[in-house]
């Protein structure tokens, strides 16, 4: 009798046990159909399509999520994202189609590890959460170009490439109304691409007559002298021959725009950087949306007729925000023929239109290791345009905030510039963003042999010249001056010749204070040597 109910006791453990045992398979394979069910049902989503592109994208996801690539919480993720999905009624093409090729290509090509897919899929979840259908389409889409071209912008006539960095991803939920509306592809599919305009060469003739190039210079006879000139302009503007700068000109007065002051204007003293900072309040927009934030990258812009880079950049792309907010990295002027470390540009924060081919940074420090002894301060300037037949390259660009740069190297040891500075491909200038005048002169072991002010210079192989300037030629303690005149200076003969300006002051002489009289001359042509 013993025996036989120990017996029974025996029988009813085995059976709880082997029951435990069955619920538990059972349970394992519950959760693994819902598994399988999650892309099976992918599967037969794409083939009700009857769309070829979509069969393939269904297949290549099927044979991941088999593959042991997706960890259990990226699918336990992506099984959540396809049912908000469902839940909002998406269509398969091109929603579901788009989702299951982006999962494919960032862990396929891209090689995310199961963290950074984690991060990638709560991110597009959040999308999908707080944005319109239309701008989980174009995040979709974006993400596309992202994985598998590697680029921030994608188009027939554009890519905006990025050179691999570490990555992260983030949502910030901020004004997503802020966003530039994007057409969606089917929309842009036919419309023509924007083919960029030529070149305009910012020194190009602006009707004055010295940019020609046949400007009178070798003529016998020209128009500068011409006196048929309104006399109620005249001005002529001179000094007393004593002046200790007996230019005469009418930057000394006390009136004027430029060089006048007052007794309590030279007791203000204005902070260079403060003024810099005025002129340079770049508004950068806010990070909002998906982002994606990549350190330590290059970025490539690609078009037709360029190809190049800002290089050490990091920053945020703002996935469906149509831009790039980047802190640091360079850009060299190669494009104009400059070795790479000789002429370069150093960017602190900045943003970018990812549309657009160009770059406009207010924050930029050129390093000019020829004509420059100090970095300098300004606007950096790059479009990617056409460059008109047998005309110089114009960008990059750059212009200085203040006009106290001492140059180099301008083709003569003793000539000294202070003043603006400013780049244009490689044609370099003496403006400068805040107004003021640069001052140029030539000088010997006596002293200065002359001088000349103006707003601008422009310095080419052998010629430094300026439209407008004020004039002093000195000998000894005594001097020729004028108000406004053409200058060129040729650096290898040393000859200087001065015309006066026929858009100003054409009638008014040159004055010459050791003969204290005027010269109705219409040019001065003067040989140093």
């Amino acid at each position: 009798m013993k025996s036989r109910l120990t017996t029974a006791i025996l029988t009813v453990i085995l059976s709880i046990t082997s029951s435990h045992k069955l619920f538990a398979q059972d349970s394992l394979r519950v959760a693994d159909t819902i598994r399988k069910d999650f892309h099976g049902q992918m599967l037969e989503l794409m083939k009700r399509s009857k769309n070829p592109d979509a069969l393939e994208t269904a297949s290549a996801f099927e044979s991941l999520w088999d593959s042991g690539s997706l960890s259990s919480s990226n699918k336990q993720l992506a099984e959540e994202i396809g049912g908000i999905m469902r839940s909002k009624r998406l269509p398969a093409i091109p929603y579901f189609k788009e989702y299951l090729r982006l999962i494919d290509e960032s862990v396929n090509n891209f090689k995310l590890s199961s963290t950074e897919t984690d991060s990638l899929l709560v991110m597009t979840r959040e999308v999908l959460t707080y944005e319109s259908k239309r701008n989980f389409i174009t995040y979709l889409n974006n993400l596309h170009d992202f994985f598998k071209y590697n680029t921030l912008y994608y188009s027939r006539y554009y890519r905006l490439y990025y050179s691999p960095g570490s990555i992260s991803f983030d949502y910030i939920i901020g004004d997503l109304l802020a966003y530039e509306e994007i057409p969606l592809p089917d929309e842009t599919e036919n419309q023509q691409e924007e083919i960029p305009p030529e070149e305009e060469d910012p020194w190009a003739d602006s009707g004055d007559g010295w940019g020609d190039s046949d400007d009178g210079w070798g003529a016998t006879t020209d128009d500068w002298g011409n006196t048929d000139d309104n006399p109620d302009t005249q001005d002529d503007g001179l000094g007393t021959a004593d002046q200790e700068d007996a230019s005469g000109d009418d930057w000394g007065n006390d009136n004027k725009e430029y060089w006048g002051t007052t007794e309590e204007d030279e007791a203000v003293v204005y902070d260079p950087q403060v003024l810099i900072d005025a002129y340079s309040d770049q508004d950068i927009p806010p990070e909002t949306g998906a982002i994606i934030r990549i350190a330590d990258t290059d970025l490539t812009f690609v078009t037709p007729i360029d190809s190049v880079s800002i290089k050490g950049t990091s920053g945020s792309f703002l996935i469906n925000g149509n831009t790039f907010i980047g802190k640091g990295g360079t850009f060299d002027w190669t494009r104009a023929g400059l070795d790479t470390i000789q002429a370069y540009c150093t960017f602190d924060d900045y943003h970018l239109t990812l549309s657009r081919p160009e770059l406009s940074i207010d924050k930029a420090i050129l390093t000019y290791n020829d004509k420059l002894d100090e970095t300098v301060q300004g606007l950096f300037e790059f479009k990617s345009v056409r460059r008109k037949k047998n005309k110089p390259i114009i960008y990059p660009r750059f212009e200085s905030y203040l006009n106290n740069i001492r140059v180099r190297n301008l083709g003569d040891p003793d000539l000294i510039y202070i003043g603006g500075f400013s780049m244009s491909g490689n044609k370099i200038s003496g403006r400068s963003i805040i107004p003021g005048i640069s001052t140029l002169e030539i000088h010997d072991d006596a002293g200065p042999l002359f001088r000349i002010k103006s707003n601008n210079f422009i310095y080419e192989d052998s010629l430094v010249s300026c439209r407008d300037g004020s004039l002093t030629i000195y000998h000894g303690f005594d001097s020729i001056t004028h108000p406004s005149v053409l200058l060129r200076y040729y650096t290898p003969t040393r000859r200087v010749v001065a015309v006066k300006n026929k858009s100003t002051n054409n009638l008014t002489p040159f004055k010459s204070s050791y003969h204290k009289l005027n010269v109705t001359a219409d040019m001065i042509s003067w040989d140093i040597d």
